[in-house]
């Protein structure tokens, strides 16, 4: 079994000016898709790997967005399949106006999300 290191990469996936937000089944709080990369695994790799698990989406050509600490979170506007999620990880998801994005509450959100909505703001 591979282990996680302590990088954590992010995916902002866009559709129709709307990005993909997850409910997180451990503590109820907002997120994207993503998590720890494995030790060894780029950024980019564990973004896709993560995203692909927790969301059975495949993403395609991710941009580099916002980076912190040791995080990393792409924007992906090209992916592929339908969302089923690994309930393990994530309750529930849903697709929210990148206009309106600072209409979520920072309190509901972890804070890659709070990262992910102030990147949103800065380029509308």
């Amino acid at each position: 079994m591979l282990k996680d290191s302590k990088n954590i990469a992010k995916v902002i996936i866009e559709k129709d000016n709307k990005f993909l937000i997850l409910m997180r089944a451990d503590n109820g709080k907002l997120d994207l898709p993503g998590g720890h990369c494995h030790i060894g695994e780029s950024f980019v790799v564990g973004a896709c790997r993560e995203v692909m698990e927790e969301t059975g989406l495949s993403c395609f050509g991710l941009e580099e967005a916002v980076r912190y600490e040791k995080k990393m979170i792409f924007s992906c506007k090209s992916f592929a399949g339908d969302i089923k999620l690994d309930l393990s990880e994530n309750t529930s998801f849903f697709w929210h106006d990148k206009n309106n994005a600072d209409s979520i509450h920072s309190n509901a959100c972890t804070d890659v999300l709070v990262a992910a909505i102030a990147h949103c703001m800065i380029l509308k």
